[in-house]
């Protein structure tokens, strides 16, 4: 759960390929009937020493982390299949109790997906959720400890190959309802935050040509539309188009360079929100990094005008030898963060997987973002715009397999957010020992 994500809305194809690749490539040791499955369990330990995301008076805490996971597949026919994953758990503060887990917390990959080939298409029916509560890595979001979220994307691909070019085109509904309220170690902030609550249908498409045996570019484009119940003046649309490349340099290196111009559009006007429900009588004026102002600014839905832009990504994949393996990603992108606020971010990232032994595992990921805020959501109480915000993040882990079964874990985080003003500035450590035991 340590690793860092940038909150955003449905990808476009190049990014949901990379995303989805592999996704349900793991061994299956049991069975019952005609369904394979795994199933495990664990728990963690970790230390975390600013559980509020504050830049002053930082507070630290022990948090056990028990969980439960289970993977299934039932292989229909030869081709067809139906698979299922998901990791349930829980979180006990020791030192500030009020933070636990108000339910059952589900990793945010969980998912269930039909594989349906019909000649040369393959078609894939999913359906990705997860139950959350952890604020690192919901965007700009700070002096914060817990915001409870449900995610949910449904989704429908068909990918048509002919060898030398391959359609694909598809549909997916991404949504985000707020449960509870926002906490922290002190007290409740705030019991209704359903004004960020939305939805976000996507229509994608692409086209990609093998050029060489080593060579292949293509073209892919979107049409997104967000909607916000609570909130219509919220609402925007997104079209993007443009084009990707991808060279097998060598056996052992990939490039992949996608990019284009995307066109986006809010429609403003007022919102149909009362700002005294959303946080009581002084709303959020009292926690300024999580940028809510108490009084909605004039005209603050036209804010996002400056969403349209072009954005590019060139990722490097590389595999020195059986042993180690690395990835390098630069790029500009535009994206809705988990409550609603437009950011243009400049990011980049590097991590690598060191096998030593059989065993013994070394993982890196070193990730840099720079952040510029606009929106209606990005107001704080004096009716200003949010300040641009940097975030860096350094991840080590390593896992070491014990038995055949069970294996323990180490994970260290630290995430050093700066912003303007310290308005949005926060460093945080964790560092996290787990064990886990498969059935």
């Amino acid at each position: 759960m340590l690793n860092p994500a940038r909150a955003q809305d449905v990808p476009r194809p190049s990014m949901s390929r990379a995303q989805n690749a592999g996704a349900f490539n793991r061994p299956y040791n049991l069975k019952l009937g005609p369904i394979a499955f795994t199933a495990s369990a664990g728990v963690g330990v970790e230390f975390v020493d600013n559980v509020n995301l504050t830049a002053t008076d930082p507070i630290a805490d022990l948090i056990f982390r028990p969980f439960v996971g289970i993977a299934a597949v039932w292989q229909a026919t030869r081709l067809n299949s139906l698979e299922f994953r998901t990791t349930l758990g829980y979180a006990k503060f020791l030192a500030n109790p009020n933070l636990d887990s108000q339910g059952i917390l589900i990793a945010p990959d969980s998912a269930v997906q039909f594989n349906l080939f019909i000649g040369d298409v393959k078609i894939v029916f999913r359906e990705q959720f997860g139950f959350q509560d952890e604020p690192v890595g919901a965007g700009a979001i700070s002096n914060v400890a817990r915001i409870s979220r449900f995610t949910n994307t449904l989704s429908a691909n068909a990918l048509w190959d002919l060898n030398d070019v391959i359609w694909s085109a598809g549909y997916s509904r991404f949504n985000l309802f707020t449960t509870g309220g926002a906490s922290t170690t002190e007290a409740s902030i705030n019991d209704n935050l359903s004004m960020f609550d939305r939805a976000t249908d996507q229509f994608s498409t692409s086209v990609f040509l093998k050029l060489a045996p080593t060579v292949g570019s293509g073209l892919e484009g979107t049409a997104a539309y967000t909607s916000f119940p609570k909130n219509s003046g919220a609402n925007s649309t997104a079209f993007s188009l443009g084009p990707f490349f991808d060279l097998q340099l060598t056996p052992y290196t990939r490039i992949v360079l996608s990019g284009g111009y995307q066109l986006f559009s809010n429609e403003g006007g007022e919102s149909g929100v009362n700002p005294n429900q959303i946080g009581g009588p002084t709303g959020f004026s009292g926690i300024p990094g999580f940028g809510i102002q108490n009084q909605r600014a004039p005209n603050a839905g036209n804010n996002n005008a400056n969403g349209s832009g072009y954005y590019f990504t060139l990722a490097i994949t590389h595999r020195l030898n059986r042993f180690y393996s690395d990835r390098l990603a630069v790029g500009r992108d535009f994206q809705n963060g988990v409550f609603g606020d437009r950011t243009e971010t400049w990011f980049a990232s590097y991590s690598s997987t060191f096998q030593l032994t059989r065993q013994l595992t070394l993982g890196l990921l070193l990730s840099y973002q720079r952040a510029t805020q606009t929106g209606q959501f990005a107001q704080v109480s004096n009716g200003a715009l949010l300040p641009n915000f940097d975030n860096f993040t350094v991840n080590l882990s390593t896992g070491y397999q014990l038995t055949r079964k069970l294996n323990v874990a180490v994970n260290y985080q630290f995430v050093n957010q700066t912003s303007e003003g310290d308005l949005q500035s926060f460093a945080q450590n964790r560092l996290a020992l787990q064990f886990g035991y498969q059935f």
